[in-house]
């Protein structure tokens, strides 16, 4: 079973509403000594969270299906490692502007380990999970408005089944991408300033 907790944020009508629920919280822990930050957050159990935020230029919406029982970050100099007690199934995002404009962003399929390190004294970003990303999905409707254009631009961008160990190097101008035997299952992209793509 999962509980539904929530946060809200409302800066419409010159007022601040703000709420946040959360069910079954346990342990909260946060050290940030010495330049490094160490979190854990255990939960009586997964549960679904929802996130909402209203501003009078903007709705922005979002869910994570659903947050680990137990989640431990630790940010050591350029190593980020993420570990949780279980994988979780969906991180969702959705944006929409009053002129128009939208994005929006899916991940399932998160490993419930992660090391990725930021190395830029060698110009590179290593990443290593326990399992692979199911895939990322990326839709933008940007405006004329927004673009500075007579055309409005629509894209997206899907990728499947991204590997449990990829590198990118980019020093010198050069950018190499790495990944283990397996391979990214699929990368497919739409660009559009026209509101068709054809295939």
């Amino acid at each position: 079973m999962l509980f539904r907790s929530h946060a809200l944020l409302d800066l419409t009508g010159a007022q601040t509403h703000a709420q946040v629920l959360y069910h079954g919280l346990s342990y909260l822990n946060v050290n940030s000594a010495s330049g490094q930050l160490h979190a854990e957050v255990r939960n009586s159990a997964p549960r679904l969270f929802r996130m909402y935020v209203t501003t009078p230029d903007l709705i922005a919406d979002g869910f994570i299906n659903s947050v680990p029982a137990d989640v431990k970050v630790d940010m050591v100099g350029n190593d980020i490692q993420y570990h949780a007690s279980s994988t979780i199934s969906e991180i969702f995002t959705q944006l929409t502007r009053t002129n128009g404009d939208s994005i929006s962003a899916d991940v399932t399929g998160i490993p419930s380990s992660i090391d990725l390190t930021f190395d830029a004294a060698s110009s590179q970003i290593v990443w290593s999970s326990s399992s692979v990303v199911s895939g990322i999905s990326i839709a933008a409707h940007l405006t004329p408005a927004t673009l500075g254009t007579p055309q409005a631009f629509d894209g997206t961008l899907t990728i499947t089944s991204i590997p449990t160990a990829w590198s990118v190097g980019y020093g010198n101008g050069n950018v190499d991408f790495t990944t283990n035997g397996s391979g990214i299952g699929s990368i497919a992209a739409t660009v559009t300033n026209h509101g068709t793509v054809h295939t």
